[in-house]
């Protein structure tokens, strides 16, 4: 039974007073037996019988209880960060196409360090099925910040007619921003590109304390892309000490194939994506974006109602752009959770 002590300022959010406050204890301890704290308080009260245990200096810094990222969608190709820039200065419709060429002044194009899947180095089994026929893998860099913060441009593979993305050369000047953008990046990577560039994210965030991270998939849009995710998802959860809750998020978006065929995309996530995600064990949440440009409230309603039937509980990403009724309707549902909720009216609230 561990202990650890000389730890200088100890937050423990007990369940009594409200969020802000975090009921510090200052030169405290704790004691712990497994996933379960047997013991916390002043370390000058620490009981006797935990004296001569096995145990670790704090060195007097700040201990907190682990962080919850509730909200993430992990595994994804590309970057917009180019896309906030330009948002944040007044101009949303600017093209955000990356400037020719590709890379940052000195030519070398930057990414965020990918461990290796296994010790060792070994690259585990693939997670999804190959590729189709005319469609290839295309690694997708991260940018990261030139010194002095300029932002770096962004690589982004070509468009392949008939490859893997799905889309065709016409369509791609209508791809440049936005969820569908990071649908088509994340498209052309391999399952071992999204584990090892999502590895290295949750390597960062577990150095700012998160211990717990919800990872939602919806930047596939198609039954192989959206396994896959959730596949890195069970992965991750497997080789990463960090705890991974997996919610399928298939309905983000219609994508562009089936523009003209919007009632295939809901057969297709309702009859064969949300029965699979659920026999694979892939997922504990379904997700549906509720919005003027995504789903309904009666898609969305029609969609949760048949996760919750497969036991895939209820989420609901409401009222970010407008009130489309979002809150209610996670309200009506009882979902778990309901994000954004910028624009959220009165009465939704009242019903959460």
């Amino acid at each position: 039974m561990p202990v650890l002590r000389n730890i200088g300022y100890l937050a423990t959010c007990r369940m009594e007073g409200g969020q802000d406050q975090i009921h510090p204890i200052h030169h405290a301890a704790i004691a712990w037996e497994g996933p379960v704290i047997t013991w916390v308080g002043p370390e000058h009260a620490l009981p006797p019988e935990f004296h001569a245990k096995d145990g670790w200096d704090a060195g007097g810094r700040l201990v907190i209880p682990g962080l919850v990222d509730c909200h993430t969608h992990l595994a994804f190709g590309g970057w917009r960060g180019d896309e906030f820039a330009h948002r944040v200065r007044g101009n949303p419709s600017t093209s955000l196409n990356p400037p020719s060429p590709p890379f940052a002044k000195g030519g070398r194009e930057r990414s965020i360090p990918n461990p290796p899947l296994e010790k060792g180095g070994r690259e585990g089994p693939s997670l999804s099925p190959p590729l189709e026929n005319g469609g290839r893998e295309g690694s997708i860099p991260t940018p990261s910040l030139e010194r002095g913060g300029r932002e770096s441009p962004i690589f982004i593979p070509p468009l392949v007619k008939g490859g893997k993305g799905g889309f065709s050369g016409e369509e791609e000047g209508n791809l440049g921003t936005g969820i569908i953008r990071t649908v088509r990046q994340t498209r052309t990577c391999s399952p071992e590109e999204l584990l090892h560039r999502s590895l290295g994210f949750l390597d960062e965030m577990a150095k700012l304390g998160v211990t717990t991270v919800e990872c939602k998939s919806g930047y596939g849009l198609t039954v192989e892309s959206e396994l896959t995710q959730l596949n890195v998802y069970k992965t991750l959860d497997e080789r990463h000490p960090m705890r991974i809750v997996s919610t399928f998020l298939g309905a983000h978006l219609v994508p562009p194939e089936y523009e003209s065929d919007r009632l295939g995309y809901i057969d297709l996530l309702q009859n064969k994506l949300i029965p699979l995600v659920a026999k694979q064990r892939l997922a504990q949440f379904c997700d549906v974006f509720v919005e003027e440009s995504a789903f309904t409230i009666e898609e969305a309603r029609m969609l949760l109602e048949t996760g919750k039937k497969y036991g895939l509980r209820p989420k609901v990403h409401a009222d970010q752009l407008t009130d489309g009724g979002g809150a209610r309707l996670a309200a009506e549902v009882g979902a778990i959770s309901a994000d954004h909720l910028e624009y959220a009216s009165d009465e939704g609230v009242q019903k959460m």
